[in-house]
């Protein structure tokens, strides 16, 4: 499941703000415990839409989806770099 709301990267960590029934859910993960940031493509009903995932383990997972025009690339690079 991915989720939609607020992105902020900082020097130490990726912070996100989920939107859920009206409560905001705050989630901050260190980016030494990040094992893998890509984009995903996803279909939906409406056509297609772009996520980005953060590998937390081998088989755990945070989606963002949702992103303004040109916030995915600048996110994913931001992380790639922040993380290598």
């Amino acid at each position: 499941m991915a989720f939609q709301g607020t992105l902020y990267i900082t020097d130490k960590h990726a912070c996100f703000n989920v939107e859920e029934k009206g409560r905001k859910l705050p989630i901050s993960i260190p980016h030494t415990s990040l094992t893998r940031v890509e984009r995903t493509r996803i279909r939906t009903k409406g056509g297609a839409t772009e996520q980005l995932r953060l590998g937390l383990q081998e088989t755990q997972w945070v989606a963002m989806k949702d992103f303004k025009f040109g916030e995915l690339e600048s996110a994913l690079g931001l992380l790639e770099h922040l993380t290598s």
